[in-house]
């Protein structure tokens, strides 16, 4: 009987936490180009007026750049470089590295990501490693790694499951 009521107490928490449990987002056609992301349905409640249009647009305009170790300019991005780049373009300071971004937001429950936020990898050991920009419907768009390219992935890969360990809002 106990380990019933310690289930019940349980289960209701791991369906919760799973990664398909997010807000939902307007999901984007088989017709849209791979370049069109969506558009923030309302601006979140204290960034600038049109900023998460600005950042899905500029992100976006930035699909296959190639990732460059260090690189913070369309030339070549890495990770922490792209984020910061891409909210500098709309009037958003952030740091320049994946921890110090990390440790600048807010942080927010998955249920609560929304357009616009950021989510932190952890990739080797205990240090975050990696940042991206959610898009909704559980994409998120990044500079992956050496030899690759701008692009937009799914928190639903296992991959990034296993190394995902949170999300932050920079407004």
């Amino acid at each position: 009987m106990a380990i019933r009521a310690i289930i019940s107490l349980i289960l209701p928490v791991l369906l919760l936490s799973g990664c398909g449990e997010f807000q939902q987002q307007r999901r984007t056609t088989p017709t849209e180009s791979r370049a069109t992301l969506p558009q923030a349905s309302t601006p979140q409640a204290s960034m600038p007026m049109g900023a998460v249009d600005q950042i899905l647009q500029v992100a976006a305009s930035l699909l296959g750049t190639p990732y460059k170790y260090g690189g913070s300019s369309p030339s070549g991005f890495d990770c922490s470089g792209f984020t910061a780049y891409v909210f500098r373009q709309a009037g958003i300071g952030l740091p320049r590295t994946a921890a110090a971004q990390y440790k600048f937001t807010r942080r927010i429950m998955p249920a609560d990501l929304d357009v616009g936020d950021l989510v932190f990898f952890r990739i080797d050991g205990r240090k975050i490693a990696h940042v991206a920009i959610y898009t909704g419907d559980n994409k998120f768009i990044h500079a992956p790694a050496s030899g690759k390219h701008v692009t937009v992935d799914s928190l639903a890969n296992p991959y990034w499951q296993e190394h995902w360990i949170g999300n932050g809002r920079a407004f």
